[in-house]
């Protein structure tokens, strides 16, 4: 099975969501990667995602470059998860039966808000709400 995370720039929270799900992960079967949908050439992961993963996870990504979205990474998923709805509608009418918005699949219900230019703060909060989402994540997938 193949999950893929989508938000705007692959710069936060889809990366943070690929960092802690393959570190919770234990189902070899199971992989985890992460796109953006935006355009901005040259693009990498934000210093304080970076950071963030690495004091949570030990997991050195400072160096990580943003993904393009692309239709042969979305042919072969089981599973798009994206972070907001206008993510979601985005890619919907592509991928109709495969996209959900996170928070909502794993019944939390909050959007996971962009941290891209916040505080310290904010950054922590969406990482804490990533990796409760991502755990509730995890444990659907093996009841499924």
């Amino acid at each position: 099975m193949k999950v893929l995370f989508v938000c705007t720039g692959n710069t936060c929270r889809s990366p943070i969501a690929e960092a802690v799900f393959n570190s919770l992960n234990t189902d070899d079967n199971i992989t985890s990667n992460s796109a953006r949908i935006s355009i901005i050439p040259g693009s990498k992961i934000s210093k304080e995602s970076a950071e963030l993963i690495y004091k949570g996870l030990k997991l050195d990504l400072k160096n990580k470059k943003a993904k393009q979205i692309e239709n042969e990474l979305l042919e072969e998923l089981y599973l798009v998860l994206a972070m907001t709805k206008y993510v979601r509608d985005h890619l919907i009418k592509y991928y109709k039966n495969k996209i959900f918005i996170l928070s909502e699949y794993v019944g939390v219900g909050d959007k996971i808000k962009a941290p891209y230019g916040g505080t310290v703060s904010v950054y922590k909060n969406t990482y804490n709400q990533i990796r409760e989402s991502v755990s509730l994540l995890l444990s659907k997938i093996k009841k499924d």
